[in-house]
């Protein structure tokens, strides 16, 4: 089976702990021999997308974790919801999956689960653990 995840954060730069759990699904997935992509942020890795071995880490967050600037939010956002939107696009449509599974989205816009659920109607799996579908 061929399974993207969408997740915010993945090891090794991480803010809690979802992320690395996110790391360990995917890593047993791939020991039982299934074919994984993560798609995720560039937090932790600098301000230029990064392409390691399966991962993306190609999408923006909505506000910086440690310093929140209400004037990048208000004068980038839509750039990068445009460029989430884009990439995730690519990935899904690049890798083909058969399972898309959204797992930590805090800080990620929600147009990206959206538009995942809108290409991938029926093969798209929430990791919910927090109130992050309704939170602000």
């Amino acid at each position: 089976m061929r399974v993207l995840f969408i997740s915010a954060f993945y090891p090794p730069y991480v803010v809690g702990g979802w992320e690395q759990l996110v790391a360990d699904v995917n890593a047993r997935l791939q020991d039982r021999g299934h074919t994984t992509r993560v798609l995720t942020s560039m937090y932790g890795a600098g301000s230029h997308p990064i392409r390691e071995p399966g991962v993306d880490r190609v999408l923006h967050l909505e506000s910086d974790v440690e310093h929140y600037d209400p004037m990048h939010f208000f004068l980038k956002r839509r750039q990068a919801v445009r460029h989430n939107l884009t990439s995730t696009r690519a990935a899904i449509q690049n890798f083909d999956p058969d399972v898309v599974f959204v797992h930590v989205m805090w800080n990620l816009t929600k147009a990206v689960p959206w538009l995942a659920k809108k290409l991938w109607p029926s093969r798209l799996i929430y990791y919910v653990a927090s109130d992050w579908p309704f939170a602000p």
